[in-house]
């Protein structure tokens, strides 16, 4: 079986972690492809063309699903990723022959066994032990996936449902011997993929375990000393502002190339953060920036705009803890808006329009580059 997967900015770990997932089976050759010019004289009968996407970008990926199958007779399109959900098949199920739903490692390896219907729904979460983030064989290089799941489950976020509020570490042995698979294939830069970097090791993702939290630190940097850089707490993780102390930062100093840390504040409202359900306030925001600051690292600080319960009130409370952050921080704000993605229990909201004033305010604050982000790309 030939299975060519569609390589886009936002699912390449994905691929990655599902190209490590079936690498061992036999008479099996995956190709990836970003450009499909690069590949439409190698697609023959038979073979399995793979898509996974996210719900800003499944307008594109169903048209190229489109066009491939008017091009190509008796290939098989295949679907999975955040924005198929159970709920939503009827958007997909007339494009694609078959559509995962969940956790794809497993129910990858039963597709490519015949052991699977038109469309596959995986409840149970993967062991991420069993499987890895990287693949020797085929190359695909990147960020290790250290922990599964996240506790919190806010309204607007798709983690919770699709990877379960149950954390899922992986081992320090493993973990270890992933960054030794990217040392020694020159891949430098050592990043982590997790919900909450500071949740690593503990039992609820919600108190960290900083005793085991410095134990990942220090193994991570004694591997990677004089050999690469190590980045924590940078895309493509973040941690969250209550879990910043000077404690994790003492444990972080000194040990991380990371000149900058990402911290979610997402509102300067405790009213919407409440109505989110993020589980912390604002005072947990500013804390965090000021002690990440005291040792030394500079600040990048999300935040979405649009939610449709968004006042003046409550704008106005975001506009001045970005104020606060911007003049007394030097903290850079992430800019985003809201989007209702399937799934969650935000799924049937409308996102609400910017107004001009707003619209010029954002743009205000990228310009002078105070302030970054797609969320103009996200307003549609």
């Amino acid at each position: 079986m030939n299975i060519f997967f569609h390589e886009t900015n936002s699912n390449k770990y994905s691929i990655n972690t599902l190209t490590r997932a079936v690498e061992d089976i036999e008479n099996l050759k995956l190709y990836f492809f970003s450009n499909y010019k690069d590949i439409k004289n190698l697609i023959k009968k038979n073979d399995v063309i793979a898509f996974s996407f996210m719900t800003h970008n499944e307008d594109d990926e169903k048209k190229l699903a489109m066009t491939i199958e008017a091009e190509h007779y008796g290939i098989r399109l295949i679907a999975g990723g955040p924005a198929i959900t159970d709920k939503n098949t009827d958007k997909f199920v007339q494009i694609f022959d078959n559509l995962f739903i969940g956790e794809g490692e497993e129910i990858l390896r039963d597709f490519i066994s015949g052991k699977i219907k038109k469309i596959a729904v995986n409840n149970q979460h993967v062991d991420i032990n069993k499987y890895g983030s990287v693949s020797e064989k085929y190359k695909r290089f990147g960020s290790i996936e250290i922990t599964r799941g996240c506790p919190y489950g806010c309204f607007y976020c798709e983690t919770s449902n699709i990877m379960g509020k149950i954390q899922r570490h992986k081992r320090l042995e493993l973990i270890g011997n992933e960054i030794e698979i990217l040392l020694r294939n020159n891949f430098k830069d050592i990043r982590f993929i997790t919900p909450d970097l500071a949740s690593y090791g503990s039992k609820d993702g919600i108190t960290p375990d900083l005793k085991e939290f410095n134990r990942f630190v220090d193994m991570v940097y004694e591997i990677v000393k004089g050999r690469g850089r190590v980045f924590l707490g940078s895309f493509p993780s973040e941690i969250r502002p209550e879990h910043i102390s000077d404690e994790l930062c003492e444990i972080l100093k000194g040990r991380t190339s990371s000149k900058t840390i990402i911290i979610g504040a997402q509102s300067g409202s405790d009213e919407i953060l409440k109505k989110t359900n993020r589980r912390h306030s604002v005072d947990d925001v500013i804390k965090a920036v000021a002690t990440l600051v005291k040792y030394g690292f500079s600040v990048d600080v999300d935040f979405i705009f649009g939610f449709p319960f968004e006042t003046e009130e409550t704008l106005n409370d975001t506009k001045k803890l970005i104020t606060l952050l911007i003049q007394k921080y030097r903290a850079r704000i992430h800019i985003h808006y809201f989007m209702p993605l399937p799934g969650t229990p935000f799924e049937n909201l409308t996102p609400k329009l910017l107004t001009k004033e707003l619209r010029k305010y954002l743009s205000s604050l990228t310009s002078k580059k105070l302030a970054f982000g797609q969320w103009e790309n996200q307003l549609g």
